[in-house]
């Protein structure tokens, strides 16, 4: 017996593979579209309740496998119901149809009840909904005419629907979102990153898939000695059976008793209720708060486990119902907590933690494994009853529990809203605080911090020697980004790390950037700060001289009128002052020393707000200006918070090469991250005569400008040639930088500037560029930026 049943597999082994390509037909369309929910829900107008419609079209497309079974059972005499495998090819045709219409048109939106909704792919879907339910009491009972191992191989093959989708979106990509502010909205957008591959190649891909298995079951039927695979039992259940069996629960049956029937096909109601009509509805809101990253993982890891599952169903076969009680119990529990999990979003459970990500995958993954395998054991237990008609009341009860599931939770959802979303974004903003506390707890590890009080940190002394080495003589060095800092002043032991440091503050940048929006609205006549850090004073005496005081490091700005200088100038002097003043330390004391010997007096005539950063939900102040008031003397006091403040500390002297070549000069990014609205370009070359002239006028409107309060950066680009493409191609890729700084306008002189007056005005579309006359630019901008605000971070451009 054993010999044979080998034999027998070898032999089949070619049918086995038919068999799993044609199962994996049954459910790959509409799994298809679940794979690419990390996509489709930051692209489509239904956004997080995509998931809810698609589980509701599901569900309504019961109408399918209903239709049929009224039609086989009192229309059993016409020829088409007596030859079901012409139904199977013409359904598998339709669903490859419709796959590939779906591919072109899945982004297509309409206006219903004035709300855009995806019309078009919502109604391929149903298209394809109706198609795979009906294949539950189509492809399964077809499955009756074969052997019954072919049954293990068929659910094999339907788990396999999930798989290959799954595969795909691997390879797709994440569906990652970059946050990116918007200057002119104030608020954070979230932009898709770019795929592997795009959406309608994935459809068509899919749509390829469908195609092999309608080849598949055409060659169960046309290969020679396919007919060696048919059940044995055919003929007598087709003229005994149908007759005498015709009901669910036949009593004649020595394998199954009724209430077993009952039994089993009540875990498979309860069973196919979570696993198709409540998870699928929560998955969003279950996951998506713990990142997209973990959202992806969630539908291609419980993908997976269905082909595993249905496989282990062959290989571990379970028959006790008090087994299949016990996993259905579980079933049960792991999605009490996927909803609990939904409950409370958009805040995660333990979300701050590694735990609650693996717990919300594992309790998906868990559910969906269990559930395929109870699915399994339960169809195989019903096949081997001998009766066709219970293999068609499993696939009728399981879409039965498939619509509770659906029509219970799509109300709650769209209706009742007891499930919470929240932008992308902002759930990105919340993991920040986290994020930045790990990046401090390694620079004090690597002695870049040092705790100086109960909650506060100062640099230490290798970061101080790091600062001092980005902006003073060695300023100019070739720091790339993503490197090490090519740095002599650092000791070669301490080289090893600072890429690593780097790549950190890299990221915690990137994050800040992208997700706050950082404004400086300063109206200050005059500043007093007393800076507590004794490594500040070299850079402030390199900056501006040597202390007022012997006995303590306050520097003064006195007002303009005080020194007689220009108000341009000392306000000039006054802003870059302020500048490397708050990107400098991290813990300012108040102007009056602590020997009581200096008494500082100050005065202002506004007084500058708070800088926080926008967040509605945590705002993190980054740097608290306050003024004192003790014995008849006015303190500025100035405090950062590190975690939000140290990527700008030590980015501002970042510099990027602008054509991505290690040999070209490379531009100081130090500027950018300070709150202009106007970035000045003067294009010159090595080898250009008018160069003197292009200096002059750029000169002429730099004052211009900061007569007219205009905060403006000055860039010199020197290009190897006179090319208009190589210059413009320049001064395209340094404008992005500026532009994603939350910079409005950037003017570009060159020489075509000396030669005809005109200078070009860049716009933050990079189509809009104007050339102005150079006496009208300073009029024009003055007019357009009479109601904008400064930025002075915002996304970083990676």
């Amino acid at each position: 017996m054993c010999r044979h049943s080998r034999s027998n597999t070898k032999h089949w082994l070619k049918f086995y593979v038919l068999v799993v390509l044609f199962g994996s037909c049954g459910w790959i369309t509409v799994n298809s579209v679940w794979v690419e929910l990390p996509f489709l829900v930051n692209t489509l107008p239904e956004g997080w309740a995509l998931p809810s419609f698609l589980a509701l079209l599901v569900q309504v497309a019961i109408l399918g496998p209903a239709l049929f079974s009224l039609t086989k059972r009192y229309f059993s005499h016409f020829s088409f119901i007596q030859k079901p495998a012409k139904i199977i090819v013409a359904s598998i045709a339709v669903d490859a149809l419709t796959s590939l219409l779906l591919s072109f048109l899945w982004k297509e939106t309409s206006v219903v009840s004035g709300v855009p909704r995806s019309v078009a792919l919502l109604s391929l879907f149903f298209i394809h909904a109706l198609v795979d339910c009906t294949s539950n009491v189509l492809y399964l009972p077809y499955m009756y005419y074969f052997h019954q191992s072919f049954t293990n191989m068929y659910f094999v093959g339907l788990g396999l629907s999930g798989l290959i989708p799954s595969i795909l979106s691997l390879s797709q990509g994440s569906g990652n979102v970059n946050c990116i502010f918007n200057s002119s909205t104030n608020a954070t957008e979230a932009v898709p990153v770019e795929a592997r591959f795009s959406v309608t190649l994935f459809f068509l891909m899919i749509c390829l898939w469908v195609c092999i298995g309608l080849c598949a079951f055409l060659l169960l039927h046309i290969l020679p000695d396919s007919t060696e695979i048919q059940n044995t039992n055919d003929k007598t259940s087709k003229t005994s059976g149908a007759e005498n069996d015709s009901t669910l629960l036949s009593s004649q049956d020595a394998h199954l008793s009724r209430s077993q029937c009952v039994i089993l096909l009540t875990f498979t109601t309860i069973v196919c209720c979570l696993i198709n009509g409540v998870m699928p509805t929560v998955q969003s809101y279950a996951s998506l708060p713990y990142g997209q990253t973990v959202f992806q993982m969630v539908i291609v890891l419980s993908s997976l486990a269905n082909p595993i599952c249905s496989y282990l169903s062959f290989v571990v076969p379970v028959t006790s119902l008090r087994i299949m009680a016990l996993l259905t119990s579980a079933v049960v529990i792991a999605c009490s907590y996927i909803l609990y999990l939904a409950s409370q979003s958009p805040f995660g459970v333990l979300k701050e933690t590694f735990v609650g990500s693996f717990l919300c995958v594992g309790s998906f993954v868990i559910a969906a494994g269990l559930c395929s395998f109870l699915r399994t054991v339960i169809a195989n237990r019903l096949r081997k009853s001998e009766v066709e008609s219970r293999l068609l009341w499993c696939g009728i009860f399981s879409q039965f529990g498939s619509f509770i599931g659906a029509v219970v939770m799509f109300p709650l959802i769209n209706v009742y809203n007891i499930f919470s979303t929240a932008p992308i974004c902002a759930i990105m903003e919340r993991s920040l605080v986290r994020l930045l506390k790990q990046y401090v707890k390694r620079f004090e590890e690597c002695g870049f911090l040092v705790k100086s009080s109960k909650n506060g940190r100062s640099l230490g002394p290798l970061g101080s020697l790091l600062r001092q080495n980005l902006l003073a003589q060695w300023w100019r060095h070739s720091i790339k980004t993503r490197s090490t800092y090519d740095c002599h002043v650092l000791s070669p032991m301490v080289k090893s790390s600072t890429g690593e440091i780097f790549e950190m503050v890299l990221r915690t940048g990137e994050l800040l950037q992208s997700q706050f929006s950082v404004q400086r609205p300063y109206s200050v006549v005059v500043e007093t700060v007393n800076v507590g850090s004794q490594d500040a004073k070299p850079l402030l005496s390199t900056l501006f001289g040597t202390s007022s005081c012997v006995h303590c490091h306050v520097y003064h700005l006195p007002a303009a009128e005080t020194v007689g200088l220009a108000f341009d100038k000392w306000n000039r002097r006054r802003s870059a002052f302020w500048k490397e003043i708050s990107n400098w330390s991290s813990d300012f004391q108040t102007a009056l020393s602590v020997d009581k010997r200096c008494a500082t007096i100050g005065y202002c005539l506004k007084l500058p707000n708070d800088r926080t950063l926008v967040n509605k939900d945590t705002p993190i102040p980054v740097e608290t200006v306050s003024w004192l008031e003790e014995n008849n003397t006015a303190y500025i006091r100035c405090s950062m918070n590190v975690e939000a403040a140290l990527a700008t500390l030590l980015m501002n002297g970042l510099t990027v090469d602008v054509d991505d070549q290690e040999s070209n000069e490379m531009v100081n990014l130090h500027a950018a991250l300070a709150p202009y609205k106007i970035v000045l370009f003067e294009v010159i070359s090595a080898n250009f005569e008018l160069q003197a002239e292009v200096g002059e006028l750029a000169q002429r409107l730099l004052y211009s400008f900061y007569v007219s309060r205009l905060n403006c950066a000055h860039r010199r680009l020197q290009l190897e040639s006179d090319a208009d493409d190589e210059a413009s191609s320049a001064v395209k890729k340094l404008w992005q930088f500026y532009r994603s700084f939350g910079t409005i306008r950037a003017v570009v002189v060159n020489v075509k500037t000396a030669q005809t007056g005109l200078v070009q005005l860049w716009h933050r579309s990079y189509n809009i560029v104007e050339e102005v006359p150079i006496s009208h630019v300073k009029p024009k901008l003055a007019k357009e930026m009479l109601h904008t605000k400064a930025v002075d971070m915002e996304d970083f451009i990676e």
